[in-house]
């Protein structure tokens, strides 16, 4: 017990945005959630609640719905299976990248992060939905490296997500959620016919890509006219929109920061 208590301690540092989740459950305990603070502050508990329990191995101490269902990398599968058995830890606390997503009318959480199976890094792709405070849908994706592959190495990702990436947004800064979807498709639009103008495009003038740790320009992406997407999450609080791309050979998950109207930042993992 005393070992568990103290791997519990080290998830709790995840980020130092992480809600405390001792301050919240028992310290023996994460299967009685409690969170009586702001619907936001609650989706973000139940998200590091689930990399809590993901990281002692333990899916039975989640609030779970009955008709829950749980993918890993597309494939329907029991919670408690993947990434559940083989995960050892996470890296944030050493450098790592971590990335969180609040959609609170739709009420998802999700992140990416890097996880470590032994020695191994991974990027972690997690998006849940609550009702009720009941975790109904699970979608993970396990990204790992590949040897020969030298456009995607996730021990490389240390510091990822930049401070614009992360940065609160003033109120006046802020768009509706109507102008953070319209400019996220425009993007994704744009991804399609190559074509990065600025009157159908607003990027700003320092605006970035970053993709599997690699810095591009959005104007550098060759065309994918067979592209669709979806856009997962609108964190109208923070100014980001999580847009999940279906390549054919590959799939992509970007964040996409936008204030003031324009575009200023995109970071994003891909992988087959």
């Amino acid at each position: 017990m005393k070992r568990t208590l103290i791997l519990l301690a080290a998830t709790l540092s995840l980020a130092a945005s992480t809600v405390s989740l001792n301050a919240q459950t028992p310290a023996n305990s994460i299967s009685e959630p409690k969170c009586i603070s702001s619907p936001r502050v609650c989706l973000d508990y139940m998200l590091n609640m689930y990399l809590k329990a993901l990281l002692i191995h333990k899916p039975e101490a989640l609030p779970v719905a009955a008709n829950l269902k749980f993918t890993e990398n597309g494939a329907e599968r029991r919670l408690g299976e993947g990434l559940w058995q083989t995960i050892t830890r996470f890296n944030v606390t050493e450098g790592g990248t971590k990335l969180e997503f609040i959609d609170l009318p739709q009420g998802i959480a999700a992140l990416h992060m890097t996880a470590m199976e032994g020695q191994s890094p991974a990027v972690f792709i997690l998006r849940i939905k609550v009702v009720d405070s009941k975790i109904t849908e699970v979608e993970t994706h396990v990204l790992r490296g590949q040897q020969g592959v030298a456009a995607f190495d996730p021990g490389g990702l240390h510091g990822f997500s930049s401070s614009t990436m992360t940065m609160t947004p003033k109120p006046p800064q802020l768009n509706s959620r109507e102008e953070l979807t319209r400019i996220s498709e425009r993007y994704v639009e744009a991804m399609k016919s190559g074509g990065f103008n600025a009157a159908d495009t607003p990027l700003a003038t320092d605006a970035y890509r970053m993709e599997n740790g690699q810095l591009t320009a959005p104007s550098q992406i060759p065309p994918q006219p067979g592209l669709t997407h979806r856009i997962e999450a609108v964190d109208e609080d923070l100014g980001l929109v999580w847009v999940r791309e279906d390549l054919g050979t590959r799939v992509a998950w970007e964040g996409i920061k936008i204030f003031d109207g324009k575009i200023h930042a995109i970071e994003g993992f891909s992988g087959s």
